[in-house]
């Protein structure tokens, strides 16, 4: 299976395949989904994603971080969310940037989903560094979106940084 990934295919050929990978292999595997990552399909990535989830173990929130800036926005939400479960340490000075940048997404839709995510993740993790970040989001004001964050964002701050 690992040798059919690599020699590529239909992005639904190479989805089902990487489904079977998450279901059935090990840690080993982790190099055959990787490459998927950036792959210009969103339904192949969103399932390497999984499948790197679900085989990965202690590796997977480091190989699915360092791909984040490839993935679909879709996706991005999916990896910030197992960052948080796996509670990766590692990521949060990153994600205090992008949650301050907010240079997230292509939509707001998309950015807004990315910060949601973003402040999730910064909870399950536990660090006390995020919370002066996430009570500052919750007490942003502003009339024009450039100044302020938008409602759903501002209300998980405001649960998640326990202003």
């Amino acid at each position: 299976m690992a040798e059919r990934i690599g020699r590529q295919g239909p992005w639904f050929y190479l989805r089902n395949l990487t489904l079977m990978l998450g279901r059935i292999g090990n840690e080993s595997h982790l190099p055959v989904p990787e490459p998927l990552l950036s792959h210009n399909e969103p339904r192949v990535q969103g399932e390497a994603v999984f499948a790197i989830q679900n085989i990965g173990r202690g590796s997977a929130a480091g190989i699915l971080w360092r791909h984040l800036p490839l993935v679909d926005d879709d996706n991005k939400g999916f990896i910030i969310s197992a960052i948080g479960k796996s509670r990766y340490a590692q990521a949060l000075p990153e994600m205090i940037e992008m949650l301050e940048s907010r240079a997230l997404g292509k939509t707001k839709k998309a950015k807004n989903e990315i910060m949601v995510n973003l402040c999730e993740a910064m909870e399950l993790i536990g660090a006390p560094e995020a919370v002066p970040v996430l009570e500052k989001i919750a007490q942003s004001k502003g009339f024009l979106p450039i100044k302020g964050y938008d409602s759903p964002v501002k209300a998980l701050a405001r649960i998640r940084g326990g202003s």
